[in-house]
């Protein structure tokens, strides 16, 4: 671990270890934005919390993610080409034994992916107001049409966060972005 060099270690890690790098539970990173913005970013995910992945990516802004499961990734990670699919607007993902390795991707020019993109980024804000916003800079709609717009395309995303929202609504997102984004 010290060969990837961590600017902040989430979840569960020996106390010895990297003593001069801050520390954070998966809980308190799901819970809020992380102040301080590191390069790259340790999680240590039990047992049991495999099913967090999605949102433990999506919740810090790091450029790089290590991951270290409790067994192998391909094992552990029920299945790893639907959790690269669905977060693929944002990493890219590689697994070795018992690390994932996520790289954030540089954002889309524009269009639907840019918007899909501004909402992952902002994991802790509320889905409608992000596609909002990137619906006014992307689409150049006004901020009235943009709300008209989500609200037609996605009435349940109105005061959800995209941590809160179900795993097939973050999947189906691009799609339901598509028609608004074009309007």
């Amino acid at each position: 671990m010290t060969a990837f060099g961590p600017g902040l270690l989430a979840g569960d890690w020996p106390r010895g270890l990297l003593p001069q790098v801050p520390r954070t539970r998966l809980a308190t990173l799901l819970a809020k934005p992380y102040a301080a913005d590191p390069e790259r970013v340790a999680i240590a995910v039990p047992a049991g919390l495999e099913a967090a992945l999605p949102r433990l990516l999506l919740a810090t802004r790091a450029r790089h993610v290590r991951v270290l499961t409790a067994g192998p990734v391909v094992d552990t990670v029920a299945d790893l080409p639907a959790l690269a699919a669905l977060l693929a607007p944002v990493y890219r993902l590689t697994a070795e034994g018992h690390v994932l390795d996520a790289v954030r991707l540089s954002p889309p020019d524009g269009g639907p992916d840019r918007v899909v993109r501004r909402i992952m980024d902002s994991a802790h804000g509320k889905v409608a107001n992000a596609w909002r916003e990137a619906l006014t800079e992307t689409a150049g709609l006004t901020k009235r049409q943009a709300r008209a717009a989500v609200e037609e395309a996605a009435p349940w995303a109105l005061d959800a966060t995209p941590l809160e929202l179900p795993l097939h609504r973050l999947a189906g997102m691009r799609a339901r972005i598509g028609a608004p984004a074009t309007a």
